[in-house]
């Protein structure tokens, strides 16, 4: 249900409760009530000014604000709204506010920024009260990375007010202006690529607290504003949600020491270090380390950022001091931790010295899945690993080199993420992201009507760039990147039904197809990107990379462009724009008509590969008739590669569902077991904990790695262990779950699958063991979901509260053999049938 908040003035309290009404119209209880409040919707609701220091007044130096007043009547209800920029901590009478961090989530800035609301009803004392402030650079601000100076939009600032209102009926503002106070802080420097320069003999803990000493405090700044509107932060905050132990620490030289966590991850490392005063602790960090036993700074872009993410701590030598970054986070294994400048007591660094803290957007993990193999539950633990990682307020491509969204990245991962997380907010707030960006109109390398053709041309304002949000723009969007703008809005409602992502951006997805179709030629798009690092095995042209990749660009790029068209269509159509649907729906089948007679005709113009063959069936661009055939033609592709995928990024995810909806069970496994180069079981034994951006060879075995070792699209295949293994997905005549189709595929050689997830309807699960072919099927069907069940082999019973029930039943015979459809209401069931194998 979607309630309509447009009309509730700022500032309103909305409380609310539910309760069920059952198909016999009974009603349940009431639940508990809830509330939300309606935060600062107009810009006449803001008062405060922005303030900050000049850059010569904070140097680099991430700087302190405060100010304190007087509480004397009781409160009511007390309410703190603050945008700090790039990055910001509140603190309240020397206490930081919340357990967030990284706050707020990059936006393009320009247009919008997040502010973040607290309630300190509670919090607020009797008497006097200090209000700080703790400004870091963050992407704001970010001035050393691409280019002499960054991608800076303007000097760290803040603008926030504390709403009070008394139990007398009188309220009260306190607004960020010129009467605060500022000060350099113990953070010398920060950058969120570089690391952070701390320097402990600086640090006051008092800052923040009331009647501190003004040594040293000056009067803030005004600033100019940030220059976009200011918006509540549409997305959970980024937190702490872990802790890993190193594993291992082993001396490097004298004075240097690496240690390592067993685990690539995301956030920092928390120190505990007691040292002698003036002690430099320098830690670099990175995801891998050579055979010297050195660290292997290649694989976190050292060459195109021209930084090494490194954090410098300076002790302050009075015992034991425990200290943690703020304003930047690293992506690593591995720690070199060395000492100047003095002396540990210990002389050398134990396992304690440092430990992990895993950083990532507080997406609650709603999916589980677990089976009998231990290869598939260690690759849905990576994947799980590269995800979270690369999600920090932006689902980025990786969180050590580039850490930008692009956009053709972030979309190949939505289904997964869907499965996995409650991931909806935060690709509803990427899409807008994308949106935003899109705005932009000025000279950036732009795609043409030919193959390969990308020249410097005036991009056209709300067309997509290759990356959003933020300057670094790379170009105009290809057409398998730009196509984000359809693909995610489609994929949130796919699997919540929420239709508002979709309505918003409505004119947007109508534009990109436009795009799409004003470079094409005979219904085809030759340009784009093409299948981004497929493997590379032999190459006796000594073509490059992006040669290859490119190859299969006019199958790849008339697939997006025909996948463009067709959402288009559904939703116009869900949107009640008859005319638009008609017009789209028919160009997606002269796209389709197209597509089938260039690429699978008598004179093919290109020779589709496993991807092409792949996405042709399971994105539905193919004309239907031909999918069975083309479905074995792939099959037969795979074991001619000897049972190995050849699929880049786009291709991964297709070719495990085609396979298994297919029934080429076995072809999926031994692939999927596979383990010479490129195989998953490869990728493990050369160390790998997350997937890596391009798959390592025998050929490279002993040349140091120079690619991302975290890089989520590699994963996004995962996708096929709810949908295939388990059998669950969704149904876009109706979506969100209300309808579910259960179509387990029954792996010999898998024993077991057990996967639960909590749908926008409630839990769903599809659990299965199989034992001397007697498959049992434990299925769930939340309350006013229908499931739709595909069962293996013959139905013997189904069960409900150890109770057998009769239902009809259809028995097919397709693709992946015997079946029986039936049809299911909300309940629990247990299922058993027997296999034909």
């Amino acid at each position: 249900m979607i309630f309509d908040a447009s009309s509730l003035a700022s500032r309103s309290s909305v409380w609310w409760k539910v309760r069920s009404v059952y198909e016999d119209k009974e009603r349940g209880v009431w639940s508990d009530n809830f509330h939300f409040e309606v935060g600062l919707k107009h810009d006449s609701d803001w008062t405060a000014e922005w303030i900050g220091m000049t850059s010569s007044q904070r140097e680099k130096s991430a700087p302190w604000l405060r100010r304190s007043f007087e509480i004397s009547k009781e409160i009511s209800k007390a309410r703190l709204y603050v945008c700090g920029l790039g990055l910001h901590e509140s603190w309240l009478n020397g206490q930081k506010i919340g357990e967030e961090v990284l706050q707020p989530a990059q936006t393009d800035y320009n247009i919008r920024s997040f502010y973040i609301a607290h309630d300190l009803s509670q919090q607020l004392r009797q008497g006097l009260n200090t209000l700080g402030f703790w400004l870091g650079d963050g992407f704001y601000n970010q001035d050393r990375v691409w280019g002499p100076n960054g991608l800076s939009y303007g000097q760290p600032k803040v603008i926030a007010q504390l709403e009070i209102e008394y139990k007398d009926g009188s309220t009260e503002l306190i607004g960020t202006d010129e009467s605060w106070q500022t000060k350099q802080s113990a953070i010398k420097a920060s950058n969120i690529y570089a690391g952070e320069s701390y320097d402990a003999r600086l640090y006051t803990a008092d800052w923040a607290k009331v009647n501190t000493a003004p040594t040293g405090w000056q009067a803030a700044n005004k600033l100019p504003p940030a220059g976009g509107k200011l918006v509540a932060q549409q997305l959970p905050p980024s937190i702490r949600t872990g802790r890993v132990p190193v594993k291992d620490v082993r001396q490097l030289h004298a004075n240097t020491w690496i240690l390592d966590f067993g685990q690539n991850l995301v956030g920092w490392a928390k120190m505990k270090v007691n040292a002698s005063p003036g002690t430099r602790i320098t830690i670099r960090y990175a995801e891998d380390k050579l055979p010297s036993g050195e660290l292997n700074y290649a694989t976190s872009g050292v060459k195109a950022t021209k930084v090494i993410q490194t954090d410098e701590y300076i002790c302050k030598g009075n015992g034991e001091e425990i200290w943690e970054p703020r304003f930047s986070y690293h992506g690593f294994r591995y720690a070199e931790v060395s000492v100047e400048d003095g002396a540990l007591k210990e002389k050398s660094p134990g396992r304690d010295f440092l430990e992990g803290i895993v950083i990532h957007t507080d997406m609650a993990i709603t999916g589980h899945f677990s089976s009998s193999d231990s290869l598939i539950n260690k690759l849905f633990d990576m994947a799980h690993w590269t995800q979270v990682g690369s999600v920090l307020g932006v689902p980025v491509d990786c969180p050590v080199r580039e850490r930008c969204g692009w956009t053709g990245d972030a979309h190949l991962t939505v289904p997964y993420t869907m499965f996995r997380f409650d991931a909806a907010s935060m690709w509803r707030k990427y899409t807008e992201d994308i949106a935003s960006t899109a705005l932009i109109s000025s000279r950036m390398l732009c795609f043409g009507d030919e193959f390969g053709e990308r020249s410097v041309q005036l991009k056209e304002s709300g067309i997509p760039t290759m990356v959003a949000p933020g300057k670094r723009f790379i170009g105009e969007g290809s057409p398998d990147w730009g196509s984000a703008i359809a693909f995610i809005p489609w994929d949130i409602y796919l699997h919540t039904g929420d239709l508002r992502p979709l309505e918003k951006h409505y004119s947007s997805i109508i534009q990109w197809t436009r795009h799409l179709q004003g470079i094409s030629t005979n219904d085809l798009v030759y340009s784009g990107m093409g299948d981004w690092v497929k493997p590379i095995i032999d190459n006796p042209e000594g073509k490059t990379d992006r040669e290859i990749y490119g190859a299969i660009s006019p199958m790849l790029s008339t697939a997006c462009y025909y996948r463009s068209a067709r959402i288009t269509a559904e939703v116009a159509r869900l949107l009640g724009k008859q005319e638009d649907y008609e017009y789209f729906d028919q160009l997606s089948r002269e796209i389709r008509k197209a597509f089938t007679e260039a690429f699978y005709g008598d004179s093919p113009e290109y020779t589709p590969d496993q991807t092409v063959n792949a996405i042709a069936i399971d994105w539905n661009v193919l004309a239907p008739d031909r999918h069975k055939e083309v479905a074995a033609n792939l099959n037969r592709q795979v074991k001619d590669a000897g049972y190995h995928f050849e699929t880049g990024v786009f291709g991964m995810p297709s070719l495990w569902r085609v396979l298994g909806k297919y029934g080429y069970y076995q072809t999926a496994w031994k692939v999927l077991n596979q383990t010479d180069a490129p195989s998953f079981n490869y990728l493990i034994q050369r160390g790998a904990t997350t997937f890596w951006e391009v798959w390592p060879t025998e050929q490279d075995e002993d040349i140091p790695y120079i690619q991302s070792m975290s890089h989520p699209f590699q994963g996004a295949f995962v996708r096929w262990f709810y949908e295939g293994l388990a059998g669950v997905q969704p149904d876009a005549e109706f979506p969100g779950y209300e309808l579910i189709h259960f179509q387990p595929q029954i792996i010999d050689e898998l024993e077991w699958v057990t996967c639960r997830f909590a749908s926008p309807m409630g839990e769903i699960e599809s659990s299965w063991k199989q034992e001397n072919s007697l498959l049992s099927w434990t299925v769930e069907v939340p309350a006013g979901a229908t499931g739709k069940l595909r069962v293996p082999g013959r139905l013997i019973e189904i069960t409900k509260m150890q109770e057998v029930i009769k239902v009809e039943k259809q028995e097919i015979t397709d693709g992946q053999g015997y079946a029986e459809l039936i049809q299911l209401p909300a309940g629990k069931y247990q299922l058993k049938s027997k296999l034909d194998n």
